[in-house]
């Protein structure tokens, strides 16, 4: 794995930032065991420290916990901490509150019967657990990123198959302090729909984006607003004559949304990362602009910070290797100075940033391959975008022994592997369900009651497959499809 940073020159502008003093140290730093890690999300303290939250499968190879570190300002552990049962609890955002309480968002797996729930687990600011809750329907319900709407409540987005719609729907979900449910509802049609992120206006407005599927089967963008009492406000959905993902939404500094999008517009097929600005009021698109490269690419989060506008995404398109991490800087005309990527020779994944202590960001996602199969990732980067030129990295046992040869995991084989077409299970056992995921954790095949999977559909690369049987523990394996 060669470790890599690259600078894009997109005008001809040198971007530099005085600073007499930097609180923090740049990092490129990978965390994690021997085991699975991911990284999700993130926030910087004033006093230079750090939190991220992902999620490891340490404690149970069968199982994986949500995973909480807080580092110093040099990127030294200061702590870690696991939270869940022994089944499955995925780390998908946070939320630092005013009074030093940590929410963490999880997807928790509650049985084959239930399947998925939003799980909600508070902590203090020393990573002492408060209490955790599950909430849902009788189905699955996906959660995906939180908000704050006012003193004392929390909103949460993602999906549902509880919903009335369609089989899946956008997913709105309203708690207090005290872990209280104020609202579950659903949103969306006779087709797919889902909700991806969500941000508060300076009213008690919450504006969400998300996707929903078109009649004709294409991806539509969608921006929805409610009251944070659950009055409709507005429901808009744009594109139709291709796929337009909306993935992310802020406000810029005239309190319009900003809005990461990731399409397929252009000739060629391949995904392009796409940044719009749309009228707060009207909801019409102001400015619609293409960045990044030609090769396959998608937005994961977007801000206005800094006096700029930033996106942050994954591309193939600048030859660092595999997925890698890239942000663009940009004005309100989308005029783009500067960008950079961070990767390295495996696929590594970005997924959410937050401003720092010098001038610039925190990314956090997930770099395959240096301690377990992958490693939760922080990128800190200072006034040139540099996050280290090396990548470097903390082995975190924590007093964790990893189990990584169970009976039940060891009877059962998956093969061929590496697969080109379908890959079975051994034996005659046949699964309740078979899970696909990227490395980033998101489940793209799902096949119910077999014993194989016809994986022909996918691109080559690195997946995890997750096996759930009636009477056994679900475990997963990584396979790669050839």
């Amino acid at each position: 794995m060669q470790p890599q940073i690259r600078f894009l020159t997109i005008a001809f502008l040198v971007f530099f930032t005085c600073q007499s003093v930097q609180a923090q140290d740049t990092l490129n730093r990978l965390y994690g065991t021997y085991a699975v890690e991911t990284g999700k999300a993130g926030i910087v303290l004033a006093d230079s420290s750090m939190y991220a939250v992902g999620t490891s499968s340490a404690f149970f190879s069968m199982s994986s916990q949500a995973y909480l570190i807080k580092l110093d300002k040099h990127g030294d552990i200061l702590w870690s901490k696991f939270y869940g049962g022994t089944g499955v609890d995925d780390a998908t955002d946070m939320l630092f509150d005013v009074d030093s309480s940590i929410y963490i968002v999880c997807n928790s797996y509650n049985g084959s019967v239930k399947g998925y729930d939003v799980k909600i687990i508070k902590v203090d600011n020393d990573g002492n657990l408060l209490w955790e809750k599950a909430y849902g329907t009788n189905d699955w319900d996906v959660p995906a990123k939180i908000v704050k709407c006012d003193l004392g409540t929390y909103m949460v987005c993602g999906y549902t198959y509880g919903g009335s719609g369609g089989q899946k729907d956008g997913m709105l979900f309203k708690f207090t302090d005290a872990g209280d449910s104020l609202q579950f509802s659903s949103f969306g049609g006779p087709t797919d729909d889902e909700f991806t992120d969500l941000v508060m206006t300076a009213t008690d407005t919450v504006a969400v984006c998300g996707i929903s599927i078109s009649y004709t089967g294409k991806k539509r963008g969608w921006l929805f607003e409610q009251t944070t009492s659950g009055a409709l406000v507005s429901d808009k959905k744009y594109g139709l004559a291709y796929n337009l993902e909306f993935n992310a939404i802020a406000l810029n500094q005239y309190a319009n949304y900003l809005v990461g999008a990731t399409t397929d517009s252009t000739a060629g097929g391949n995904n392009r990362l796409n940044a719009r600005t749309y009228d707060r009021n009207t909801k019409a698109c102001i400015y619609d602009f293409l960045l990044g490269g030609s090769s396959d690419e998608k937005c994961t989060d977007i801000r206005f910070m800094n006096g700029w506008n930033h996106l942050l995404g994954i591309t193939k398109s600048f030859g660092l290797g595999g997925y890698d991490g890239v942000v663009f800087r940009f004005d309100d005309y989308y005029w783009c100075p500067q960008a950079a990527t961070w990767g390295t020779s495996e696929d590594d994944f970005v997924n959410s940033f937050v401003p720092n202590m010098i001038g610039h960001f925190t990314a956090f996602g997930t770099s395959q391959e240096l301690y377990g199969i992958s490693d939760l990732w922080v990128v800190n980067c200072g006034s040139t975008y540099q996050g280290g030129i090396t990548i470097d990295s903390q082995l975190d046992i924590n007093g964790v022994t990893e189990n990584t040869n169970t009976t039940e995991e060891s009877a059962i084989d998956v093969y061929p592997n590496p697969v080109t077409t379908t890959i079975h299970l051994a034996g005659n056992d046949m699964a309740q369900q078979i899970c696909i995921a990227d490395l980033s954790g998101k489940i793209i095949l799902t096949i119910k009651n077999a014993n194989s999977a016809d994986l022909s559909g996918l691109s080559k690369g690195v997946y995890l497959m997750t096996i759930e049987f009636k009477d056994k523990m679900p475990f997963t394996k990584r396979i790669i499809k050839g």
